[in-house]
């Protein structure tokens, strides 16, 4: 089946309402599962095309390139001192549809120091990346970084720090280290821990539908019970901060992998930021700086 492309006047940039418009035209097209691949790719076209929000490139973040397995691996660093002793590997989210490695800077900025330097992971795309070979390029990079810390920090503290569908592969990820001796905190964002949450809400919206079309057909398709993170989380000795919006779809579901986590950890925290009902990224500026402060106090504390 062939998509067709659908065209917009290019000098007025489409609202929320189109953006859901265009969803919902692409998901009429599609008659199986085995179409939804062609299906994300259009959607990611178009999101590129028209962002939803501003994009801020922080002074500190530069674009180096890591040799692994003999292959370079382009990743953004954000560092402000050549003294940082501490590095925090972020995951950023994105549904596993969207390349979102440049919006979080403003996170990624306010998490530095002069004593924490931060590594942005290449985002690994569905359909390119089928569940699970997107997580294990993750942990394979990963698992580089920490054995080969010397190359990339000073000091053997390393953070993990996700978003959104990033808090995924962060958890798959950390389960499956072969050493967790590095690892000091984790910290989750609006986390999406079964993949499938988004997509069962009964009013739709652009991101949830991004979601529905870059996730919940890998759990369709593959039925693999280890995508659900909620059942198999254990965060064993490490302090573990759960960050979400009061009135978030994901909210519940980041409480109850918070209470879940509780019975196998003592030092579980959460920060619900009132009245936020999207996503970090569209946190109003009052909500954003609180939330930054407050979890950039929690990792340096």
């Amino acid at each position: 089946m062939q998509i067709n492309p659908i065209h917009f006047m290019q000098d007025i940039p489409p609202g929320v309402a189109q953006i859901k418009q265009h969803f919902q035209t692409l998901q009429k097209k599609q008659k199986s599962l085995s179409n939804y691949p062609k299906t994300i790719l259009k959607l990611r076209e178009f999101k590129e095309a028209y962002p939803l929000i501003p994009r801020y490139i922080s002074k500190y973040a530069t674009n180096e390139t890591i040799t692994h397995n003999n292959k370079p691996v382009y990743v953004r660093y954000f560092n402000q001192s050549e003294k940082a002793q501490k590095l925090i590997i972020f995951f950023p989210g994105g549904n596993f549809c969207f390349n979102q490695q440049y919006d979080y800077d403003l996170l990624c900025e306010a998490l530095i120091n002069d004593n924490t330097q931060l590594l942005v992971m290449p985002p690994v795309l569905a359909p390119e990346n089928i569940f699970p070979s997107a997580h294990e390029k993750s942990l394979e990079l990963v698992t580089h970084v920490i054995q080969n810390r010397e190359k990339y920090m000073p000091g053997n503290e390393v953070l993990l720090v996700a978003t959104g569908s990033g808090c995924h592969i962060a958890n798959w990820v950390y389960q499956r280290l072969p050493n967790r001796s590095t690892i000091k905190k984790i910290v989750l964002i609006d986390g999406l821990y079964q993949i499938n949450t988004l997509a069962l809400l009964k009013n739709q919206n652009a991101e949830s539908l991004s979601s529905t079309l870059g996730c919940y057909f890998v759990d369709h398709i593959h039925n693999d019970p280890t995508i659900n993170q909620i059942q198999f989380f254990n965060p064993y000795h490490h302090p573990v901060l759960f960050v979400s919006g009061s009135d978030h779809p994901l909210c519940s579901e980041t409480v109850q992998m918070a209470s879940v986590s509780a019975f196998n950890c003592k030092k579980i925290d959460m920060l619900t930021v009132p009245g936020a009902i999207d996503e970090f990224l569209m946190y109003d500026g009052i909500q954003q700086r609180e939330a930054l402060q407050l979890i950039s106090s929690w990792i340096n504390s």
